[in-house]
């Protein structure tokens, strides 16, 4: 069966079309919303867990793997494709649960699937390998654990985490792989994204094969004061009224300074991230969640989904720059006190796939800023570079 990507889909996978990631294959956002990545690795665990607990019933059908369900008429070349693909990450085979149509943009290509995800009354690919026609592996996902890693991939992340925490790496639970090979995918050709988590809520990014982030959950008395005051600050100032404490977590590239990101789940603005640098206190980010482009997409009706969907990324990709900048500099005094009026603007058009809901700002001298606009030109966040 071929997959039906317009319909009403998870946060995580709108958040990744939104980025340029493709309507076939998205399995993971990347840095797609306007709210710096930060690590959640126990909820990432859970829907783990889970998963694997679907593909574990299913998978033990299979004698072995190429030989599941699903997979008796499809070309032996793809799925030794995908097997040796997914060696470079896993000691042993993987058993696939079926194979799927998928179309790449143009191309028809096969996706593997490992296991799946319940919505509603469908189902969709969760861990999966894509393979075009002509053997070339596309896409991948797969959630592992530290055990089932090939040595390379187990040195490189002992490595990293050395590097993060200066500390060995056996505490690590889970791992989440994510591969492309087409230029249809925003992260590219010959991407790598390696994540892992352990059990207390510490996680790694490896961006191939070298670390490129690393993070975790805090709690509220692990915060410094001037942290919290600072975000407070920043929260009053866009006119929002916390009830109850934020979650926050914190994060940081290699050599950079650690970076809290505070999520006031409920205010008078609904859901708002905040995002604090340490040591200078500097605002670094802030987004009104409830007026993102995520929300306008999750919104759309089971009925209707792929008309809504193309309707809402025609209105964004349509407003022209003049317009767009006009309301980013209002919106970014408003809610940030930061004034844009002498910055230069450029509209973010990285992928023919995506929804360009973002306006590079930038200065001789000072910090870039990125805006991000919903489907009514409303700038609903902002990122300023370290």
């Amino acid at each position: 069966m071929k997959h039906n990507f317009y319909k009403v889909l998870s946060t995580a996978a709108l958040a990744a079309i939104i980025a340029g990631a493709g309507t076939v294959g998205v399995m993971r956002a990347v840095q797609a919303a306007p709210a710096a990545k930060s690590a959640v690795p126990q909820e990432a665990a859970q829907a783990a867990k889970a998963a694997q607990t679907s593909q574990t019933s299913q998978a033990e059908k299979a004698e072995h793997a190429g030989q599941t369900a699903g997979l008796n008429n499809v070309d032996q070349k793809l799925i030794d494709a995908a097997q040796a693909k997914l060696k470079e990450f896993v000691k042993e085979p993987v058993a696939f649960l079926k194979a799927e149509t998928a179309k790449l943009g143009d191309e028809e290509a096969v996706c593997f699937v490992i296991s799946e995800t319940k919505m509603g009354s469908e189902t969709s690919p969760n861990e999966n390998v894509t393979v075009k026609r002509d053997g070339t592996v596309v896409n991948l996902y797969l959630s592992t654990s530290y055990k089932e890693l090939n040595d390379n991939v187990k040195a490189k992340l002992d490595l990293a985490w050395k590097q993060a925490y200066n500390k060995d790496s056996s505490g690590i639970e889970r791992v989440f792989v994510h591969y492309t090979n087409s230029e249809f995918y925003f992260t590219g050709l010959d991407y790598t994204n390696i994540t892992a988590a352990n059990g207390k809520k510490e996680s790694v990014d490896l961006i191939n094969g070298k670390l490129d982030y690393s993070g975790g959950k805090l709690e509220e008395q692990e915060v410094p004061a001037a942290i919290n005051k600072a975000a407070a600050e920043a929260l009053s100032r866009a006119g929002a009224t916390a009830k109850g404490s934020p979650d926050v977590t914190f994060g940081n590239k290699p050599n950079g300074k650690k970076v809290y990101y505070f999520t006031y789940g409920e205010t008078n603005k609904g859901e708002v991230k905040v995002n604090v640098e340490e040591t200078t206190n500097r605002l670094l980010g802030l987004s009104l969640e409830d007026s993102s482009l995520l929300k306008d997409l999750s919104q759309v009706s089971k009925e209707n989904a792929e008309e809504e969907t193309n309707a809402i990324r025609e209105k964004v990709n349509g407003y022209g720059l003049d317009e767009l900048k006009k309301a980013a500099v209002e919106q970014a005094k408003a809610m940030l006190n930061l004034d844009l009026s002498d910055y230069a603007a450029k509209r973010d058009e990285t992928s023919k796939s995506s929804y360009h809901n973002s306006v590079v700002f930038t200065k001789e001298g000072a910090p870039g800023v990125t805006g991000y606009f919903n489907a009514k030109g409303f700038f609903h966040g902002f990122n300023i570079e370290q």
